[in-house]
């Protein structure tokens, strides 16, 4: 090969490698941008949720369908059967507010989980807090869900319904699970459990809770 067509193949190889760099960079600013967004929306609507579950606690809505399985990624849970009570706000259906003081952490709950949904809070991925089987999924941006991994046994979560219920929880444990454990993932004894996506995203944490005395 002679120096002309090295040079060419090296002049090819730097310029992949710029474009597959200013592509890392596009998509990393893309995530921040995504995950300041996130962030300061939950604080918007948390102000508004509270009021509004504080103020008036809203009825169940009779007409209302029955909920889709949720879903995040390639799996899929089983939603409810009973008739949920939800706060309407910006055209998204609230279950209530979470909060870890651990964390100095509020976030709105969505009460379906789509990917779109995840964008914006934490959903419901399965479950009811009335039945002790409440499953929270929410992205790890620093802002929802990426601060998890810092929470002990012990520390507190709250969860104030739509309805104006508080239920208090204590963090139990915390497990690490493979993308595809999902009966693991719903399996077990817990009154409430958070999880979000490990980073990188090869697995997930799960912080298991147990309800605790207000």
């Amino acid at each position: 090969m002679d120096r002309t067509n090295q040079h060419r193949i090296s002049r090819a190889v730097s310029l992949l490698g710029l474009l597959m760099l200013a592509v890392a960079v596009l998509l990393a600013w893309r995530n921040v941008r995504e995950a300041n967004r996130a962030g300061e929306e939950a604080l918007l609507v948390c102000g508004e949720l509270r009021a509004v579950i504080l103020s008036a606690p809203p009825r169940p809505r009779p007409d209302a369908p029955p909920s889709v399985p949720a879903q995040t990624g390639a799996e899929e849970s089983g939603a409810p059967s009973e008739t949920r009570e939800v706060v309407e706000l910006g055209g998204r259906a609230y279950l209530g507010l979470l909060s870890v003081p651990a964390l100095a952490l509020e976030l709105p709950i969505l009460e379906t989980c789509t990917e779109d949904g995840l964008k914006h809070a934490p959903c419901r991925y399965s479950g009811a807090a009335s039945r002790g089987d409440l499953v929270i999924a929410g992205h790890n941006y620093p802002a929802h869900f990426g601060a998890l991994k810092q929470l002990s046994a012990g520390d507190e979560v709250l969860f104030l319904s739509a309805v104006g219920e508080v239920y208090a929880y204590r963090v139990e444990s915390m497990e690490t699970l493979e993308e595809r454990q999902v009966e693991e993932m719903l399996g077990g004894d817990w009154d409430l459990t958070l999880f979000t996506c490990t980073v990188p995203r090869t697995n997930r944490l799960a912080v298991r809770c147990v309800r605790a005395e207000i």
